[in-house]
């Protein structure tokens, strides 16, 4: 099912970011330009598509659930990665805190509103690949990620946006989170110590640990997490 061009493109990809990578330390430049690679080459498997019908419903799928999502999700990582950094106030360290937490809240509030499918995804379910992931299909969902289903028919479907997003938004919850370990790594909590903040603030740093998986190797749920002692 794997077409070699699309390969061939993942591929180049990966070795350009790599390289560009290790050319330059400028931070701003390194993501315009992941921003940029990753476009192109978008758009270069969308000539591919366009040009060439699928054949059968097996390789449509496998394109918009495996291949696409993974150039897609590259380009709203470093496009959100961006927006993120610009928006950054060089302010102390409780500020910028709290700034990525509002931040980790945004995507948080996107990945459990697709818990569901991402779950489906994940655990390597197929029986609903034919209305995820095929082109044609009409969306019943009113959602934002919906709209470029209607601008570009032939280059999407129902929920490969909603895929790369989802896979988008997990690796820029591990950015925040280190960043925002970066900014208290000089505090330290003792055995006394006691939350104070509200409790929404402590949902929210509970289910992005839980979505991270960094607790436990990720064998455990928010109730278990709450009823830590």
């Amino acid at each position: 099912m794997e077409n070699p061009n699309y390969d061939e493109i993942i591929r180049k990809l990966k070795d350009e970011l790599t390289h560009f990578k290790s050319q330059t330390d400028d931070f701003v430049l390194l993501i315009e330009k992941a921003m940029g690679l990753s476009d192109k080459a978008i758009r270069d498997m969308r000539k591919i598509v366009l040009a060439e019908v699928f054949s059968e419903i097996e390789g449509e799928i496998y394109f918009f659930k495996h291949i696409k999502p993974q150039v897609s999700s590259k380009l709203i990582f470093y496009t959100e990665l961006f927006n993120m950094e610009s928006y950054r106030l060089k302010a102390d360290t409780k500020i910028q805190t709290t700034y990525f937490r509002n931040v980790v809240q945004k995507f948080c509030a996107y990945l459990k509103e697709n818990k569901e499918f991402y779950q489906y995804y994940k655990r390597g379910k197929t029986f609903s690949d034919h209305l995820y992931f095929t082109c044609g299909n009409t969306d019943r969902r009113i959602h934002a990620d919906n709209i470029i289903n209607h601008i570009d028919p032939k280059f999407s479907t129902g929920y490969d946006l909603t895929l790369a997003k989802n896979m988008a938004y997990e690796k820029l919850m591990k950015y925040t989170s280190n960043e925002i370990e970066k900014l208290n790594n000089q505090v330290t909590l003792n055995s006394g110590a006691e939350w104070t903040g509200q409790n929404v603030d402590a949902a929210e740093l509970i289910y992005a640990l839980v979505s991270l998986g960094v607790i436990n190797n990720g064998k455990i749920g928010i109730k278990e997490l709450i009823l830590i002692p």
